[in-house]
């Protein structure tokens, strides 16, 4: 494994045991990342960085946000971190992908506190656009020589054997104490913890914050906004003063956690029990009748009596009837089992005797039609009497000489036949050979004119050399037609005057090149052209002499010895396979008899089956018969039971609950008519009572679990626990009327506890615009001579806390549906649907307003001030806003961000600066090459970034280095500085390029 090695000098360790004079950020370094290839800046003094413009001055300025918030991830980066473009903030990915666009990518911040030094190192993390954290109780000179080596080149290069992985692990060897972050939770216990002024739990504390819960951190997310935006909106001025006063109240009880509609159910639901004690009194009367008709029907008790002893008898005269069915019916069903086995029995039967008939081959006509088993016999009989005549035409031979004989006369037969189809191809084949023979005497006439037109070209007639002269000199002269008499006359001329001239090897690749596609340069291959087609010509003669020594036979004879071949072969078929066509025939005989025989058997099986089925067929209906008696004796015990059956439904819906044992009786006619006489008479009582009871359950007095409402015949156990509701109701009354005057006195003095804290959080604003105008009011900003805030609250709010001063919270009663409807109407206008209705100081807080004093006015403005004027506004108010979040009497200092510093008066600037100090603030601005040397005299210290660029990088889109000491101008009143702009504007950038050389 590859290891990183250094000494112990290179590492720092003479600087772990510094103790810290304050709290916050020293430096800040920013590795392969933000346009950077390695850039250290310092943060524990003012400084203003100079750089080209799209040099990552704003992002290493913005960078800040990702130590100072306790974040994970940069998901909805524009929502959390706000990283400015012109049109708005880059999202998650465009912040992932500019500050941590490499495996390689780092950023770390040097901190001091009260317990020492360390540095956070933020990198690369596991999961879509996450970053971890590395608390290493160490200096960034410590930790800088694992990245860069400082000691190569100009400006340094990268640790050849660097790798972000390696130098964690070794750190957390190194520096025992080491602590590794990888979500929010730890990050926020890490960098701001409840005991920040403990050495156990604050080594690694970046500021110490008064509180740490979520206001607090809150109001540090919303004051590092606006540092970072420079602005003085009022809207987001609100969210910040909205967070701070959330941030300093002393408990819990102090939040705006007012649940509305909480509030508004609860009086719904005593409005409600108001209305309902008011409906149960109204209704006394109709309860009181109820009850005594309920009484009068209970008295009819004896009806369930009587009605139970004739029902019991008449269903124990169907259960004896029912018991005596039961075997009988048994019976019966045996009977049709084994009647139904019977004809299966036979069907199968059948079938096999079918089947058995179909296979012997006696089925259909009596004549044998070529099928089953007597098929099979005729087929191979057909077969022998065959043989049997092919040897008969051969009296006194063996059935293999028979064989011999035929084998040779279809051999004789074939070879005759092969003979006569060749011959019939070769007729063809001639006629095809003709063809081509007059195509290739063409082909040679044609190539034999090329030759001849080539012969009278000039340059055939040359020798190579005259050739290569001509063809440089006049290259056209080569392919002129000429005469005989021509060439004789031109061609020692030619000759003559070629040899006058030396031909180099360069001239003759120019011929070659230049002729060689030329076509007197191909004859030669014409030639070969021609005798090649003349030796194919000789082929075909050759071809056509041969076919024409064969004569060919007429069609008839052919087809003679085609079916001789064939009717020779099937004879040779049947004679070979002789042997086995007897054992098959043989064979089918045995056969045929065991089938014959199973067929007989069949059939006697059939006539024993169908006597089976008629025995079974006879007792089934026997005790058919014997059922249906029965049945009948049954129906008429049945209409007894049905007589009395209709009297079930007062059974069914009785309302009492005494019940006696039924003892046997016989039924008879009067003693039926006299119950239902008494029935009719408990029927309208019981109509009565559950009238009655309906009038309750729809006036929801009291509850219908099991619908008694809906239902016809209601059963008594669910009518009697209705009345017995009915009446726990009205015994209940007197204390449900004390408990709800009870109850409004709880909720009243709850809602008062409740709305007293809105008053209180009022006051609470009030105390603090106070406070803030008391601190502001004579602030020197340029021409102003004060400041003058005004925090506005949602009108809504307002009018609901006036509302709430007029109310008296100490009545036993509702306090009236104007209150209650003004808090439904908040709560509809106020709220969204499917929000949480719970009040913040942020919903309530919606603007701030700032006015202006002019020195030498006492008017206060409203207008907008200019650029630099709004610039030191709100880094005024962030200074005194961000210092309340910090624990008193610590030390601490804090980089404010401001990007564009040019905007603020030369002048201006010392005092800002002081002012700065004193509340524990160091500039950290930025500003291009055009910037006055008066401005970088005023800030004291300056960084000159962009002018070097490494020869060895991580990543070539990242190539500007920056590390080593500040540079610095005195002030303008210096003597020593007494010079014209343009000469200090000189020297401060010959200062910068001895420092740049130094470096």
């Amino acid at each position: 494994m590859t290891t990183l090695i250094h000494s112990e000098d290179q590492l720092g360790l003479d600087g772990l045991g510094e103790q810290g004079d304050a709290f916050g950020p020293v430096r800040i370094a920013l590795i392969d990342s933000a346009g950077y290839c390695y850039c250290e800046l310092p943060l524990d003094l003012h400084m203003l960085l100079i750089a080209p413009g799209n040099t990552g001055k704003s992002a290493a300025l913005q960078a800040l946000k990702l130590f100072l918030l306790p974040e994970d991830s940069l998901k909805k980066a524009e929502k959390k971190f706000r990283f400015a473009h012109k049109s708005g903030y880059y999202s998650g990915e465009q912040s992932h992908s500019f500050y941590f666009p490499a495996a390689n990518s780092m950023l770390i911040l040097e901190v001091e506190n009260a317990f020492g030094y360390h540095c956070q190192i933020l990198f690369v993390g596991r999961g879509a656009l996450r970053y971890e954290r590395l608390f290493v109780p160490a200096r960034l000179d410590a930790i800088s020589p694992f990245i860069w080596n400082k000691s190569l080149g100009d400006c340094g290069c990268p640790e050849a054997q660097f790798s972000p992985t390696l130098m964690r692990e070794q750190l957390k060897k190194k520096y025992p104490g080491t602590e590794h972050a990888q979500n929010r939770d730890q990050v926020s216990q890490l960098l701001y913890p409840e005991r920040a002024l403990d050495p156990e739990t604050g080594r690694f504390a970046l500021l110490p914050l008064k509180k740490v819960d979520y206001s607090t951190l809150n109001a540090l997310r919303t004051m590092t906004h606006m540092m970072f935006e420079d602005t003085t909106d009022g809207k987001q001025l609100a969210k910040s003063i909205a967070a701070l006063i959330e941030a300093s109240k002393r408990d819990e009880t102090d939040n705006l956690e007012l649940d509305l509609e909480a509030i508004e159910e609860e009086h719904r639901r005593l409005e409600s029990d108001t209305a309902y004690i008011a409906n149960v009194e109204g209704l006394e009367d109709k309860y009181n009748l109820v009850l005594q008709q309920y009484n009068n029907l209970n008295r009819l008790h004896d009806i369930n009596i009587r009605w139970n002893s004739l029902l019991f008898s008449a269903r124990k005269l169907a259960q004896t009837l029912n018991e005596k069915s039961k075997p009988l019916a048994e019976k019966v069903f045996h009977s049709n089992e084994a009647f139904e086995q019977a004809k299966q029995n036979l069907s199968r039967i059948s079938t096999q005797a079918k089947e058995l008939e179909i296979t012997i081959g006696n089925n259909g006509d009596r004549a044998n039609n070529g099928k089953g088993i007597k098929g099979d016999i005729q087929l191979f009989r057909s077969r022998v009497d065959k043989v049997n005549a092919i040897c008969a035409q051969y009296p006194g031979t063996q059935i293999k000489e028979v064989i011999l004989i035929l084998e040779e006369y279809r051999q004789e037969r074939e070879q005759r036949l092969s003979v006569l189809q060749e011959n019939v191809n070769n007729a063809h084949r001639r006629l095809e050979l003709q063809k081509n023979r007059e195509d290739f005497k063409n082909k040679i006439f044609a190539e034999n004119e090329k030759i001849e037109h080539i012969n009278r070209l000039l340059g055939s007639h040359l020798t190579p050399h005259a050739q290569d002269v001509i063809a440089t000199l006049i290259p056209d002269m080569l392919i002129e037609v000429l005469s005989d008499e021509e060439l004789h006359l031109a061609i020692p001329k030619i000759e003559h005057f070629s040899e006058l001239f030396n031909v180099d090897n360069e001239q003759i690749s120019f011929h070659q090149q230049y002729w060689k596609k030329h076509p007197f340069s191909t004859k030669k291959q014409l030639q070969k052209n021609i005798a090649s087609l003349e030796r194919k010509l000789q082929d075909c003669n050759n071809q056509i002499v041969d076919i024409q020594q064969y004569q060919s036979e007429p069609a008839n004879v052919l087809n003679k010895l085609k079916r001789e071949v064939t009717e020779a072969r099937n004879d040779l078929g049947l004679l070979n396979g002789i042997q086995q066509t007897r054992q098959d025939l043989h064979d089918k005989k045995e056969h045929l008899i065991e089938a014959e025989k199973q067929f007989t058997d069949a059939k006697q099986k059939i006539i024993d089956g169908q006597s089976q089925v008629t025995k079974t067929d006879a007792a089934h209906k026997k005790y058919q018969n014997a059922q249906t008696l029965l049945l009948k004796q049954s129906d008429e015990i049945n209409a007894i039971v049905t007589s009395l059956a209709h009297l079930q439904k007062y059974q069914e819906g009785r309302l009492y609950e005494e019940h006696a044992l039924a003892t046997p009786c016989s039924p008879t006619k009067e003693l039926v008519e006299t119950l239902e006489n008494d029935i009719e008479q408990a029927r309208k009582l019981r109509e009565n009572v559950l009238n009655g009871l309906r009038v309750f359950f729809e006036q929801q007095i009291i509850h219908d679990p099991h619908r008694i409402a809906m239902s016809q015949s209601p059963s008594g156990q669910h009518v009697k626990e209705g009345m017995e509701s009915l009446q726990l109701v009205y015994r209940e009354l007197p204390e449900k009327k004390t408990a709800l005057k009870h109850a409004y006195t709880e909720h009243n003095h709850l809602l008062n506890t409740k709305t007293q804290t809105l008053i209180d959080n009022v006051t609470l604003i009030e105390h603090f615009q106070r406070n803030l105008n008391q601190e502001l009011n004579e602030t020197n900003i340029n021409n102003l001579s004060g400041l003058k805030f005004s925090i506005s609250l949602d009108n809504r709010f307002k009018k609901l806390v006036s509302e709430i001063q007029a109310v008296d919270f100490y009545a036993e009663k509702s306090l009236g549906e104007s209150f209650y409807r003004s808090l439904v109407n908040f709560c509809q206008e106020f709220f969204s649907r499917g929000e949480s209705q719970t009040l913040t100081l942020e919903d309530i807080i919606l603007n701030v307003d700032i006015s202006y004093k002019i020195i030498g006015s006492e008017r206060w403005l409203d207008k907008p001030q200019s650029n630099s004027t709004t610039s030191l506004t709100t880094l005024a108010i962030v200074q005194y806003l961000m210092q309340r979040l910090f624990k008193p009497g610590v030390k601490y200092h804090i980089p404010y961000v401001m990007d564009e510093l040019p905007t603020i008066d030369p002048p201006q600037i010392p005092p800002v600066l002081k002012e700065a100090e004193t509340r524990g603030f160091t500039l950290f601005c930025a500003s291009t090459r055009a910037v006055g040397v008066d401005v970088i005299a005023a800030v004291g210290n300056h960084c000159n970034i962009g002018d070097i660029q490494a020869d060895k990088f991580f990543s070539q889109e990242r190539r500007i280095v920056y590390w080593g000491a500040l540079e610095s101008l005195a002030p303008l009143d210096d003597p020593e500085m007494q010079l014209t702009e343009d000469a200090k504007f000189d020297e401060h950038i010959s200062h910068a390029e001895v420092i740049d050389e130094t470096l």
